[in-house]
């Protein structure tokens, strides 16, 4: 009885470690969902990043410096809204897709580029399309 007890348990960590989605740029294990991180904060339902750089993939180029103005918002029920500066705004839906791996953003006028995910702790977002790769941190 003991054993089968112990097989279970071992089971159940199995299946909940492999729920803690590991991305390349992410070297730590993570006990909450790919969701929580992403979309949600300790008291609200959702959660703010500001944009920290934006990198050509080709050669490492910054392509755009810290804005203290640029973020984006993403809410659990699947909303974004966001802003590049103060002249620029943009809103729409978002999801994961293949396997949590990918995330893909759908703008109000239709346009769903999609964005594979480097890393996505707590406290730092980082996605990449073809060319660029897209760096956030949590706002404070």
């Amino acid at each position: 009885m003991k054993f089968s007890k112990l097989i279970v348990a071992f089971l159940l960590l199995v299946v909940f470690f492999c729920q803690c989605k590991k991305y390349p740029e992410d070297k730590v294990l993570h006990f909450s969902t790919v969701k929580v991180r992403l979309a949600s904060d300790v008291f609200y339902k959702s959660k703010r990043w500001d944009m920290t750089g934006v990198l050509r993939l080709s050669n490492n180029a910054v392509v755009r410096d810290p804005h203290v103005d640029s973020l984006i918002i993403f809410y659990r029920n699947g909303d974004f809204r966001g802003n590049i500066r103060s002249y620029f705004e943009f809103s729409g839906i978002w999801d994961f897709i293949d396997k949590k791996d990918k995330l893909k953003i759908t703008d109000a006028g239709g346009i769903s580029p999609e964005y594979t995910i480097m890393k996505l702790n707590n406290d730092a977002l980082w996605f990449k399309n073809d060319s660029l790769l897209f760096k956030f941190e949590k706002h404070r």
